[in-house]
């Protein structure tokens, strides 16, 4: 939800800044905070999303354990897309340097092995399913846990009881259906981005070593603005990023999944939760403080 702050941002400062027919340096001054905000974020999430990655590959993914496959898959998918959208306004920004790049794939890849390992013991929800199986699979299990009593499930978790299939069967279907869609969607758009990064580093290179007029690639100093912001690749972002809106969409529809099934209190938080958060205060922190500094500077 923060990378579709950040790219709402963009988007009314550039209608702003259209409306008001400002130079484009005028609009790279003012945007600068903000896109600096968001290379900051999406390092945040990087290290975030594939911190948690790792942790679920130790977590027992590859036994059959419909408990775990339907809590890790949308975490899983949370380190696809968001990462994805993220690198994609970088790259239109001129902010996707070698290490961010290295980076952001590695992350879209511990995703992706974790997402398919998860995706594969996704067991379907037939209308054979009767309450008694959807109990023996996600409430005896989630009962376990010591937030609920360790197996007490009647005394301390007593909701559990009533879930019924439907809910289940919901649940599977969305995973089933909309995560494949998420992940080839931010596939074709990484790879998509990759291909013309790369393209975009060779042609610099080949110009660092002298400029050819015969070469297919343009001199960068000259022709960077034109060719990073020509009418195909605007149109291009835009479609992707409004495409995009509606992964994060489905998305956060698979995020809810986890209080639809009762399987965590979104009013109960844990300590572990507390200090996940925290990751995401220092890039905010910084922003504000930059905000802050300039305001007083005009002062």
């Amino acid at each position: 939800m923060f990378v579709v702050i950040l790219w709402s941002g963009f988007l009314i400062s550039a209608v702003t800044c259209r409306l008001r027919r400002r130079q484009a340096a005028q609009y790279s001054g003012v945007s600068d905070s903000w896109i600096d905000l968001l290379l900051e974020f999406h390092k945040a999430q990087c290290y975030f999303s594939g911190t948690l990655m790792i942790a679920a590959l130790t977590y027992g993914i590859y036994e059959i354990n419909m408990l775990i496959t339907y809590m890790l898959i949308p975490l899983a998918t949370n380190g696809v897309l968001p990462i994805a959208f993220a690198y994609l306004l970088l790259a239109y920004y001129n902010k996707s340097s070698a290490g961010i790049t290295l980076l952001t794939v590695a992350v879209y890849i511990l995703s992706s092995v974790v997402y398919w390992s998860l995706y594969a013991h996704l067991i379907p929800i037939g209308p054979k399913t009767t309450q008694y199986s959807v109990y023996e699979q996600f409430m005896y299990k989630l009962s376990s846990i010591p937030a609920c009593g360790g197996y007490s499930a009647l005394a301390v978790c007593p909701d559990n009881m009533t879930l019924g299939t439907a809910p289940v069967r919901s649940a599977g279907n969305r995973l089933r259906v909309l995560t494949p869609l998420i992940w080839t969607f931010s596939t074709i758009v990484l790879v998509g981005l990759l291909g013309r990064q790369l393209y975009q580093w060779h042609c610099e290179r080949r110009n660092s070593a002298g400029y050819d007029p015969s070469s297919e690639c343009s001199d960068p100093q000259r022709e960077n603005h034109k060719s990073t912001h020509s009418l195909a690749w605007r149109i291009a972002f835009w479609v992707t990023a409004v495409a995009s809106l509606a992964g994060i969409g489905m998305q956060v529809s698979l995020l809810t999944i986890a209080t639809s099934l009762k399987m965590t209190d979104r009013w109960n938080w844990t300590f572990g939760q507390v200090v996940a958060v925290t990751i995401w205060i220092p890039p905010l922190l910084e922003y504000l403080y930059g905000e802050i500094s300039k305001f007083l500077r005009i002062v």
